[in-house]
């Protein structure tokens, strides 16, 4: 009995062994298993049926993933950068030169890309917060195109009818979007507004992140308003100069229609950004012309380092007394009550 007791321990001993072993091997199979998986797999999500649209051109769509979702945001927003080609630059020289009687010529050309595309009006077009999957709309159409998808979100169903803002002059093409039919047209006012961010539009309680000079869109120089002020840009002679120039022209501003009695002149400019800056305030003048400067003084026409185009609006403000100017050069709305308050006019120059 014994001795039957003690086989039957080895064999269960046996088989015990034998299915360690099998339990053990499927183990190490598991393990061989995660350990030939990919590094950087992406783990599917049901945002990736966002990606399948057919999409316009300008209009970008890219997946990210990542252990949270401004990590998933970021590289979907790097992968739209990758293929944005928002700046090409190509600079060519040619020489030539004549040596014993033989003209030799070298030609050089460089050219670079540069991509400085700043994300900040892209749309989540679906969000996964299980895997923490996202897919990120970026919409690199122009801009009316933009404002007309937009509106058309917003507004499609019921349509509307835009109403703009005081001091604001639109592009025509942005004029043909004013009006569109539905069930119960919504009035949208527009408002050209800027913060830390850059410059906005606000549509009723919605709002619109415009692009590196996109505002001007929105904005014209003040034209000449009951008076037969006008300005215009003159060299050291004094003769008329275009109203695009290149880099480096000198220039005077020249203010005709001034009367015979005591006035209060001030100029200012608009840069690229929307920045003003006072170039002459409360001048006390008198006369039919003046130029500013006097002689023999002269300015310049720049370029910002990098740029390729400079453009920059100047104004001319009239009036009896004083004017009293805004604290903020960055006040746009405030600058634009005070242009509508004075005789004025205005100009576009352009530096290319």
């Amino acid at each position: 009995m014994g001795d039957a007791q003690s086989v039957t321990q080895v064999i269960v001993l046996y088989k015990c062994a034998k299915l360690f072993r099998i339990v053990n091997c499927g183990v190490i199979v598991l393990l061989c298993a995660c350990a030939t998986q990919p590094q950087g797999s992406v783990e599917s999500s049901h945002c990736d049926g966002a990606l399948s649209t057919n999409l316009p051109d300008g209009l970008y769509r890219a997946r990210g993933q990542g252990a949270n979702q401004v990590q998933a945001i970021d590289q979907a927003l790097s992968t739209i950068a990758r293929q944005l080609r928002v700046a090409i630059r190509a600079e060519a020289q040619s020489t030539q030169a004549k040596r014993d009687g033989k003209v030799s010529q070298k030609f050089e050309k460089r050219i670079s890309s540069e991509s400085e595309q700043v994300f900040d009006d892209y749309r989540l077009a679906c969000a996964d917060p299980v895997s923490q999957t996202v897919v990120v709309e970026y919409d690199h159409r122009a801009l009316p195109i933009r404002l007309k998808d937009r509106l058309g979100t917003w507004w499609g169903q019921e349509g509307w009818q835009l109403i703009w803002g005081q001091g604001l002059a639109p592009s025509s093409n942005l004029k043909a979007l004013a009006k569109q039919t539905g069930l119960s047209p919504s009035s949208v006012a527009i408002s050209l507004l800027r913060d830390r961010n850059g410059w906005y539009l606000q549509l009723n309680e919605r709002r619109m992140n415009l692009r590196a000079g996109e505002w001007r869109a929105f904005y014209a120089p003040p034209v000449a308003h009951a008076s037969e002020l006008s300005l215009e840009l003159v060299n050291e002679h004094a003769q008329l100069l275009p109203h695009s120039v290149g880099p480096g022209t000198e220039f005077r501003f020249s203010i005709r229609g001034l009367t015979d009695s005591q006035r209060f002149l001030s100029v200012f400019a608009l840069d690229g950004q929307g920045r003003v800056t006072v170039v002459r305030s409360n001048m006390p003048v008198k006369g039919s012309t003046i130029e500013i400067p006097d002689a023999p003084g002269i300015f310049s026409a720049e370029l910002p380092g990098g740029s390729t185009e400079s453009i920059d609006d100047y104004w001319v403000l009239l009036s009896a007394q004083p004017q009293t100017l805004p604290q903020s050069f960055w006040y746009f709305e405030g600058w634009h009550r005070l242009v509508e308050q004075y005789e004025r006019a205005g100009l576009r120059v352009v530096v290319r």
